[in-house]
Formats: C-alpha cells, structure tokens, sequence
C-alpha cells in the first residue's frame, strides 16, 4: 500500500516537473522568437535609412514640426518607428498627423532626451498628454502618466493590538475606508493602536511619497487623547521588512489636520511607531 502511495506520488512530481520543463521551452522560445523579431525589424530599418541625420518633415493638425530620422526610430515599438520600417514613409514628402498639435513637440524632445517635465503640467494637461502618447504608442509616457493620475489608496490596515478602554470600549472604528474618505475630515473615524503602538497602512500599490495631511483620532475624548501618536515615527517600506525612517509626527499633532513633509521615498506601506498610544483620524498620503 505504501509503494502504490509513493509511486502515485512520484509519478505526480515527475508530472510538474514535465509541466515546468515544458513551460521553461515555451518561454525560452517566446524569447527567442522576439529577439529575432527585433533583430529583423533593426536589419529592415538599417536599410531603409540611408542617412539617419536626413530631415523628416511633419504637420500635425496644421503645425509644422521638423526632426531627424535617427530621431523617429530611436525608441522602438512606436508609431513612428512602425511606420518607418513599413516602408511607407516617404522622407521626402510632409507626413500629416490629424492630431491636436500642442504635445506633439513634448513627444518629439521624449524621443530626442527621454526626459519629460511632468511637474510643469496640469492634471487636465497631463490627461490630453497621455491620450497622445497612447496614439503615438510612446508607452513609456503614457504608463508614467497612468501611474501618476492614479490615486492612492488604502487597502489594509495592522496595528500591534487594538486599544480598548475601562468598560469594553474600543477607541477608532478600525476601517481602513474610513482613512480612505478624504471628505470626512470630523477625525471621529479610523485607526488606534494600543501602547507602545504601531499602524502599518497597506497603499495600493509601490508610490513616491513626498509629505502627509495627518490628524489624531478624536472619536471619543473620554478614552482617547487626540495627541496621542505625537512625536512618533514615520517609516516606509517596499516589501514589509525593510523600513527607512522619513519623518516624525510634530508634537502638536492631535486635534488639526497637519501636513508633515517626509523624505521622499519609494513605499507600498507607511508606518507609525510611537512610544505610547497612537490613533489616526485623518490620512493623506501626498505623492
């Protein structure tokens, strides 16, 4: 009986094992095939540019712009590069685009620098930005703006021990949405810990972040003092195990929402160590 069981296990190991081998070819194929795919298409686009310095010419949507050839297949999988190695552009003709015009320039100095200043932009602008870039199929643009525009969010919350006070009361209502409500700013929804406290908020996903709004929790001042929390220290992490301290929450911390500048750090988790008691009423986390 003890055979049949392990030879039924053996031969379901050496069926994954068949199933890994065979996944492993197909993916070094998959590879394979691109590179090739890539090495043909760079082949295709050495032959049809004689001189990579010549001007092409462009209008787009009634204004006239002007770049190198070098400069149009300087970033591969674009529109401009598809069309080259098509062997439909005519270098010697005005190449129309039925396109708004005003970040055609932006996209044209990406190709040249692979830089953009998005700083200097609007939301609305980084928006029509991003509809242009997709059309231009310049990706890197358009997934910076995408992750940019995209809000942050709260999705779970860890405390050392939830607090709770003489008659059974628990202090915060412990509901990572209410943290997510930024219209809520009452500071009588959110997050305590219990002493020596810490909260870990989970982010939706790995963001810069560059300050916080932040406020006490003031849900009940019978069992729970605003300040609470003051002085403590702010870390950020990518993985949960590594934490790089960013700042301190000031010591008037408590009934005001206040912003607090942290170092600017990668992070998918923000954390609160305190050396007492700490509630979270209000969080912002600024990118």
């Amino acid at each position: 009986m003890l055979t049949e069981v392990l030879q039924g296990e053996l031969g379901h190991l050496k069926n994954k094992l068949e199933f890994v081998e065979t996944s492993l070819i197909d993916k070094m194929k998959e590879l394979q095939d691109r590179e090739e795919k890539w090495k043909t298409m760079d082949e295709k686009v050495t032959k049809l540019i004689v001189n990579e310095n010549e001007i092409v010419r462009m209008n787009v949507g009634g204004t006239p712009f002007a770049t190198k050839v070098g400069t149009l297949v300087s970033i591969k999988d674009t529109l401009f590069y598809k069309l080259v190695i098509s062997g439909k552009f005519d270098f010697k003709k005005e190449i129309f685009f039925d396109r708004f015009p005003d970040y055609f320039g932006v996209i044209l100095n990406y190709l040249r620098t692979r830089k953009v200043n998005y700083n200097r932009y609007s939301k609305l602008q980084l928006e029509e930005l991003f509809i242009e870039a997709e059309y231009y199929e310049v990706t890197e643009i358009a997934k910076y703006i995408s992750s940019f525009l995209k809000d942050i969010r709260y999705v779970f919350f860890e405390v050392n021990d939830t607090y709770i006070a003489p008659g059974n009361i628990t202090a915060g209502t412990q509901n990572i949405e209410h943290l997510n409500n930024y219209e809520d700013r009452s500071l009588k929804n959110g997050i305590v810990a219990t002493t020596a406290g810490w909260i870990i908020i989970h982010l939706n996903e790995e963001w810069e972040i560059e300050n916080i709004e932040v406020a006490g929790w003031n849900g009940n001042p019978n069992i729970f003092s605003s300040t609470n929390g003051a002085n403590a220290t702010i870390h950020t992490s990518k993985d949960k195990k590594t934490w790089t301290n960013v700042g301190t929450l000031p010591h008037n911390f408590g009934s005001f929402i206040t912003t607090v500048n942290l170092t600017k750090s990668a992070g998918k988790y923000l954390k609160f160590v305190s050396t007492g008691y700490i509630g979270i009423g209000y969080l912002k986390v600024n990118k």
